[in-house]
């Protein structure tokens, strides 16, 4: 019965915790943190060369940004007048 409730409980909290941030937003306005710490477990860079990606990884941000984004919101806004019709 214990081992069902140290499993329950970070379900549990996972789940609150999803429904509480459930758009997309939170890890797009995250992927500068989240990309270079998940690149680590399969990259050994020196500092020069993290900063060099961390430089890059903003350029493409901002540059999806600001020339990408408006087009999904396009395409969604479509896609909710089709599916309300």
């Amino acid at each position: 019965m214990a081992r069902r409730w140290h499993l329950l409980i970070p379900l549990l909290i996972i789940s609150l915790m999803l429904g509480a941030c459930s758009r997309v937003g939170l890890a797009y306005r995250n992927l500068d943190v989240i990309i270079p710490w998940n690149l680590n477990d399969y990259l050994d860079m020196n500092s020069e060369q993290k900063s060099w990606f961390n430089q890059r990884l903003q350029q493409h941000l901002s540059w999806h940004c600001t020339t990408q984004l408006p087009g999904y919101l396009d395409w969604l806004d479509r896609l909710q007048l089709m599916v309300q019709n």
